[in-house]
């Protein structure tokens, strides 16, 4: 799996692309870590790129970036889920644990916002 980052404004953008495989969250631990070091940063992981979404490996490494988020005071969204993965979400109850827009104009609308106001 590769990663992409780009401070956009006050977001930092976070893409995904590539695989996931086995160990993918502790193989790129530290180099993502090393990128999430901002306070109170507000992140979007875009999924668009994904080539297979490798569930539990992908959930494996969005819980890492999550909480080393959370660890800083942040928030993070993610978007473009291919609806493959977005069953999976469903299927997995995941969709109370991340919150997911359609677009990454979407998911910067949606931060400062509480969940229950608009699932949209």
């Amino acid at each position: 799996m590769q990663f992409k980052f780009t401070n956009c404004g006050e977001f930092l953008i976070i893409k995904l692309s590539g695989a996931t495989s086995p160990n993918e969250r502790l193989l790129s631990k530290q180099s993502l870590v090393a990128q999430l070091q901002e306070p109170h940063l507000k992140a979007i992981v875009d999924l668009s790129d994904l080539r297979e979404h490798g569930g539990p490996y992908l959930l494996g490494m969005l819980n890492m970036i999550r909480k080393e988020i959370q660890i800083l005071g942040g928030e993070m969204k993610l978007c473009a889920l291919s609806p493959m993965l977005y069953r999976y979400f469903q299927n997995n109850r995941l969709l109370d644990i991340f919150e997911t827009k359609r677009t990454l104009e979407q998911a910067k609308g949606r931060f400062g916002k509480k969940r229950y106001e608009d699932k949209s």
